[in-house]
């Protein structure tokens, strides 16, 4: 329920792809800790509730993926430089925010909701692909229209939200 209980070292998440190190997290936190991830491991965001990592997350001994579920929202705030793949959860959130990016894991799939309406600029990443369940949450304003970057394949289903800034916006614009 807080992140005092994880202390103040290295949070090492270890999972295998038949067992996955599993982070349990039930109450509105911040974790400062470095993370590492190796393997397979689940960020699990009780829902109603918000976690922020304001550290990177980083390959342990291996590279590591980013799975996030349990119906909350993980905000990632720091430049992240894992290389596995990140994969939302139907019903669970992987928000941006400030300059959070994930342009270095091996690709995106959003079966929940991709949230980036709170990073600065546009957001790089290997590869997307979006369920029919997915939503990708994005911003614009009247002088910028935020862009998602896929160096890689596209596979687009579900849904798009944007998240507009105040101002006069001209028709056909963007």
């Amino acid at each position: 329920a807080s992140s005092n209980a994880l202390g103040s070292g290295t949070l090492a998440l270890i999972g295998s792809a038949t067992v996955p190190a599993t982070l349990n997290i039930t109450d509105t936190t911040t974790i400062a800790n470095v993370i590492t991830v190796a393997g397979d491991p689940v960020f699990n965001v009780a829902s109603g509730t918000t976690t922020t990592v304001a550290s990177p997350i980083t390959n342990g001994s291996s590279a590591g993926d980013v799975v996030v579920q349990g119906g909350g929202t993980l905000t990632l705030t720091a430049a992240n430089t894992y290389t596995g793949l990140t994969n939302i959860n139907t019903g669970s959130t992987l928000a941006l925010s400030g300059n959070g990016s994930i342009a270095t894991s091996i690709g995106v799939t959003n079966n929940g909701t991709f949230n980036t309406s709170g990073k600065t600029g546009n957001v790089s990443v290997a590869s997307y692909t979006q369920g029919s369940t997915g939503t990708l949450a994005m911003s614009l304003s009247p002088s910028n229209t935020q862009k998602l970057v896929v160096s890689g394949a596209a596979s687009l289903a579900g849904g798009l939200s944007l998240n507009a800034g105040v101002g006069a916006y001209t028709p056909g614009k963007y």
